[in-house]
């Protein structure tokens, strides 16, 4: 074999086994649920969300869409919503730039891990994030608001979750735990280590 034919099986043998070890992220699909709820005396009857089809979630990852159930107010005073993405988890840069760019204030759930974030800013990466309508309704009335989610990872290994929306207020930018106000000031998301990472208590103000 003379020096060309060495040289372009040499090259063939190093593309092949460049190609062999590029890294591969695993595919596979989850429900992650997220669920605001109300408590006896917060002022909040029934909460509601729709999705407007908007997203972002990491490349190669699958993506099934969104689905919501809830509980009216009952004999206890007590509501609840729960949210479905079906959808892999792998966090990349997109899903949290789309993020940020459809919120003005946003919180974290109660156990995140806040050593990524010590500026109170959003989180740099996630493994998805959508955009919704939800509708709240208490005794300051009906109301309905845009709001985006969007779940990440941290460092002890939970899915955590990131409520904000545009011209919410509060937060402190994007903050673990807190508060944020919908537009209008008439309700308030709060974080609550009810059940950690992905659970946010709706109250009237």
């Amino acid at each position: 074999m003379n020096f060309s034919k060495q040289l372009k099986s040499a090259t063939l043998s190093f593309s092949l086994l460049a190609l062999i070890s590029l890294p591969t992220f695993a595919v596979s699909t989850h429900d992650n649920g997220i669920k605001f709820y109300s408590e006896p005396g917060n002022g909040v009857y029934q909460i509601t969300f729709s999705s407007t089809g908007s997203c972002s979630y990491t490349q190669g990852q699958p993506w099934n869409g969104v689905s919501s159930s809830n509980t009216g107010y009952n004999s206890i005073g007590y509501a609840s919503l729960y949210i479905i993405a079906n959808a892999g988890r792998q966090s990349s840069t997109p899903p949290a730039q789309f993020f940020a760019q459809n919120e003005s204030a946003c919180i974290a759930g109660i156990s995140t891990d806040w050593g990524f974030n010590p500026s109170n800013t959003a989180p740099s990466q996630l493994n998805f994030a959508f955009t919704g309508i939800i509708t709240i309704s208490g005794q300051n009335g009906t109301y309905s608001y845009p709001i985006t989610l969007g779940q990440g990872h941290n460092s002890s290994q939970q899915n955590n979750w990131w409520v904000g929306g545009p011209n919410y207020t509060g937060g402190m930018g994007c903050s673990k735990g807190g508060s944020i106000a919908t537009p209008d000031g008439r309700y308030s998301i709060q974080s609550t280590s009810q059940t950690s990472v992905a659970a946010f208590l709706v109250i009237a103000n």
